[in-house]
């Protein structure tokens, strides 16, 4: 009788410890569906400051230009490979009725599954926050436009040189900069203003900084107008 009564209350404890297991990762895996799914639907441009403003972003592709992007899922570098550059154009239009200056910056960058990656020290001291420091950014070009047509920008962009003042991301930089007080005039040649830049994953000549199995997210760009 008492080997019976030991046995069911083994039996009894191991339903209770498989069902805390499956509600564990039920609930861990609803924890990252949400995160992911915030992430997805997000702005990815985000504007701030005392005048009114338009703004587009858009990616080249093989020298086209794609459509406006407008939430993080369509800004991804997930699956980059080293070499891999990606290019974009942010327009920004002063649609107010008072002259000022635009700066733009990416902001909110961030590495995920990085921090994990094995043996990585720096001056003999492991570091707890990384970035995926292989990827930079570079400003191909700060200009006025009054045109703003595919092809206009396609033709521009066709003429641009890069590879000259690439900045990389680190842990120690809150936001990184891609114009900064330009003037923003209400019309004539300065009310339309687009920024070239480029994203680049390089992936060598950086210790322990293989991309597999890790995210790297620039979720916002922010344009601030005064």
């Amino acid at each position: 009788m008492l080997k019976k009564l030991l046995a069911g209350k083994s039996i009894f404890s191991s339903l209770i410890a498989l069902i805390g297991t499956i509600l564990l990762m039920a609930a861990v895996g609803f924890a990252w569906w949400s995160i992911s799914n915030q992430a997805g639907t997000d702005d990815i441009v985000n504007t701030v400051g005392e005048i009114d403003t338009s703004f587009s972003l858009k990616q080249f592709i093989d020298g086209d230009l794609s459509g406006p992007l407008t939430t993080t899922s369509e800004v991804n570098f997930e699956n980059a490979i080293p070499g891999d550059t990606y290019s974009f154009v942010l327009i920004i239009e002063n649609t107010g009725n008072i002259d000022g200056h635009v700066s733009a910056y990416l902001y909110d960058v961030i590495s995920e599954g990085y921090d994990e990656v094995n043996g990585w020290t720096e001056l003999g001291a492991e570091v707890t926050k990384r970035i995926q420091n292989s990827f930079n950014y570079e400003v191909l070009s700060i200009t006025y436009l009054t045109a703003t047509d595919d092809v206009t920008l396609e033709t521009m962009y066709s003429n641009l040189t890069a590879g000259i003042n690439k900045i990389y991301f680190t842990a120690e930089t809150d936001r990184y900069f891609m114009a900064e007080s330009e003037t923003l005039d209400i019309d004539g040649n300065n009310s339309i203003l687009a920024i070239f830049f480029n994203v680049s994953y390089e992936g060598a000549g950086f210790d322990n900084n293989d991309y597999i199995g890790q995210r790297f997210d620039i979720n916002k760009i922010v344009i601030e107008c005064k």
